[in-house]
């Protein structure tokens, strides 16, 4: 266990690089903080690190180790965190993005930029059942803090992958999966009347333009929420959970 006191220490820096995006892709390193989330990146066996305000140590005794534990102070705490209002407990995680084996429910994210949106979606994926999520490689950062905030924790307890779309088609075509596209079109069937094919992938589009043309090529259906004329459009990530509600897979 070592003690670090001041906010000039190099591995420190090195830790504050890590709110940049760049060093994020670097080093396959990611900044999380409080002690939920935490726990789960513990859980899951991705955290590499942890630091704790020697004022909290004893909070938090039972997450700290001889091995991966850092006592720092308030300044370094304040430092690393993204919060106004720190938990006293940073922890600093690696990466892990996997295509997993014998899956069935299947999200793809086309483009999407909203760190909230993106981060609600992984929640109500994992919430659903859903056993894979694909990330285009021209969507917002999956590491970005706002992201594994609004997660809540799923970000580690699902699988994720972030690829082009044309890999991610490439791949769930060659596995047989049936591919639902969400956009409001003359055309798009309603989610309702919809018969799931055992192997499916819902495919949602990014929040100003919809889905792609690309997912629009790939995609086997359109389908669209049915809802009440005084609106015409839901939020991404509001529209995405309720059509993975209706196309949910196994517990």
């Amino acid at each position: 266990m070592r003690i670090i006191k001041s906010i000039q220490n190099q591995a420190i820096k090195d830790i504050a690089k890590l709110k940049e995006k760049k060093y994020r892709d670097m080093t396959s390193l990611f900044i999380i903080e409080g002690e939920h989330l935490v726990r789960m990146a513990q859980e899951a066996g991705n955290l590499e690190t942890i630091l704790v305000d020697e004022n909290e140590l004893e909070k938090y005794l039972d997450l700290i180790s001889e091995d991966n534990t850092i006592i720092v102070n308030e300044a370094i705490v304040n430092k690393l965190s993204y919060t106004k209002s720190p938990q006293g407990i940073i922890g600093v995680v690696r990466k892990r993005e996997v295509y997993v084996q014998g899956l069935s429910k299947v999200l793809v994210l086309d483009n999407l930029q909203d760190p909230g949106n993106v981060g609600t979606l992984l929640r109500s994926a994992l919430a659903f059942n859903y056993n894979q999520v694909f990330i285009s490689d021209n969507s917002v950062d999956l590491y970005n803090d706002k992201v594994i905030r609004a997660s809540q924790g799923a970000i580690f307890k699902i699988n994720i992958k972030r690829d082009s779309l044309d890999n991610i088609f490439h791949f769930l075509k060659g596995e047989k999966f049936k591919i639902y596209a969400t956009a409001l079109t003359n055309n798009s069937v309603f989610l309702e009347e919809l018969k799931p094919s055992k192997k499916c992938a819902l495919v949602l589009g990014n929040e100003g333009n919809g889905i792609s043309d690309t997912s629009k090529n790939n995609a086997d259906e359109i389908v669209k929420i049915h809802m009440s004329n005084k609106i015409d459009s839901l939020n991404v990530s509001v529209a995405g959970s309720i059509a993975m509600y209706y196309i949910k897979g196994e517990k």
